[in-house]
């Protein structure tokens, strides 16, 4: 008769086994984890967008402090709008003293229009190409306009900056949104180079 040859596992092996198992599903776990806060991030500008469309289409100024840095947005704004102001004062006075009193005076206006501006309707307007003038202050009563976000496209930039292009019949603005940690928040409005 022939010896049949018995297969004998050891604890040891079985021990190896289930490692190896444990590991391969822990690895999994950790892989769609990952997965998961990249997906997260890289979604995170399109969520701040959904957001902002609904704050100005509703009118909601706590759900637009969520997506806006209101800070940020108006001193990037008031910088665009210097530069431009300098260009001007500079082509039409020489410099001088009266040069620098008429850059006083338009930083002065540039400052309340900018800050009348960011608001939920102000900034529905300038998305749709209004230019920053001292007779198109948004008005607090009244019909909001039609919110100008809703065909827009984005685009990332680099990992941190995400833009958004809005096209009207007026003009083309880009929105930009800022990533701080895990949050986006728009942070700049780069104006037409027809704005003033």
């Amino acid at each position: 008769m022939q010896a049949q040859k018995v297969s004998v596992t050891t604890p040891d092996h079985r021990g190896k086994k289930r490692k190896s198992r444990l590991g391969c599903g822990l690895f999994v776990i950790v892989l769609l984890g990952v997965l998961g806060f990249l997906g997260y991030v890289a979604t995170g500008p399109y969520r701040t967008l959904s957001t902002l469309r609904n704050a100005l289409s509703q009118g909601d100024a706590v759900l637009l402090a969520e997506c806006v840095d209101f800070p940020t947005l108006r001193q990037n704004l008031k910088t665009q709008l210097l530069a431009r102001a300098n260009t001007s004062v500079n082509a039409v006075v020489p410099s001088g003293i009266l040069a620098q009193i008429a850059g006083g005076i338009a930083g002065s206006v540039i400052d309340a229009t900018v800050d009348s501006f960011v608001t939920p309707s102000g900034l529905n307007r300038l998305l749709a190409g209004a230019s920053l003038g001292a007779n198109q202050v948004p008005s607090v009563g009244g019909q909001a306009p039609p919110n100008q976000l809703e065909n827009a496209q984005g685009s990332f930039e680099s990992m941190n900056t995400f833009v958004v292009t809005v096209s009207s019949s007026a003009s083309q603005v880009v929105i930009e949104l800022s990533r701080n940690g895990l949050d986006w928040q728009v942070t700049n409005v780069r104006l037409p180079a027809s704005a003033p």
